[in-house]
């Protein structure tokens, strides 16, 4: 993959793309940029590279929902209002502690989420695109163009583990197919993977560098979607677009190991596995490249 954005057509006056790509339970030493543990992740690393890295960002509230929200309209779960998860439909999940009534939270006057980043970007001409994990209702809240997604307990892969398609690949190349089809014009891509996020069991081939490490399904998979960045970020070199689009890489929250006071899953918590997360923006206009923040 090449970050060279000197072929970049970059047209005089005309807004930047934005790339959004959301993980999901991804902590900040599953990525190799934040020097904590050796691990595989070329691409995020080389993103980091040409753009800024942030050292200590934190999610508003180490729960999908409610992070979420505050990521698309910039708000604090006490101020948005939501502060359970989504499940409009009854679930047995592991999560069931968290389901909250509601069908959905846009259409329900507990919640302010309308002021959001996304509506705006519609409103402004942008041609937009959700795929891959909402867990914010199952519905196209109505200012996305472009709707592949689903709200959440999404098996990974499509059908049979192993002899099937693994469901981030998929989500990829439908994100690659909106961007060719709109590499003229101003594009939003909000990429959101369910993965890291349980169950984890990624291609056998992202396991081969973690051989012996009991935690090798949990940062095989972010070896996966490093790939799969890699893939995005290569199909805006070959659209000559990259010079012109803002990358943003984060993840709702993190996670920790182990059981803790007022854990489940490993979420809900205060402790940092689960509150900081990664977060990685480069555009060559815009940011400094290399930097840390």
């Amino acid at each position: 993959m090449s970050f060279d954005d000197s072929t970049s057509a970059v047209t005089p006056g005309r807004p930047p793309n934005i790339l959004f790509i959301l993980f999901d339970k991804c902590r900040t030493d599953a990525v190799g940029c934040y020097g904590e543990k050796e691990v595989h992740t070329p691409n995020l690393d080389a993103l980091a590279g040409r753009g800024v890295r942030f050292a200590n960002c934190f999610t508003p509230q180490a729960l999908c929902g409610p992070a979420r929200a505050s990521i698309l309209t910039g708000s604090y779960p006490h101020a948005h209002g939501l502060r359970r998860n989504v499940y409009p439909i009854p679930t047995t999940s592991v999560h069931s502690n968290y389901k909250e009534s509601i069908a959905d939270p846009f259409r329900d006057p507990r919640f302010r989420l309308w002021d959001n980043f996304p509506y705006l970007l519609d409103n402004a001409g942008y041609a937009t695109a959700h795929i891959g994990k909402w867990h914010l209702g199952p519905p196209n809240p109505g200012f996305f163009d472009y709707w592949k997604s689903f709200n959440s307990l999404l098996r990974h892969w499509i059908g049979e583990p192993h002899q099937s398609r693994y469901r981030p690949d998929v989500h990829t190349e439908q994100g690659i197919r909106f961007m060719e089809r709109h590499a003229d014009e101003p594009f939003f891509l909000y990429q959101s993977y369910y993965a890291p996020h349980e169950p984890l069991d990624p291609p056998r081939r992202f396991l081969e560098h973690y051989q012996g490490d009991e935690l090798a399904p949990y940062y095989g998979t972010v070896s996966n979607l490093d790939w799969n960045v890699g893939r995005l970020v290569e199909t805006l070199r070959r659209l000559e677009i990259l010079g012109n689009t803002l990358i943003v890489v984060t993840s709702d929250h993190g996670r920790v190991w182990g059981d803790r006071p007022g854990t489940e899953e490993g979420l809900c918590v205060a402790y940092e596995g689960a509150a900081r997360v990664p977060l990685i923006m480069a555009h060559p206009g815009l940011l400094p490249q290399g930097t840390v923040w």
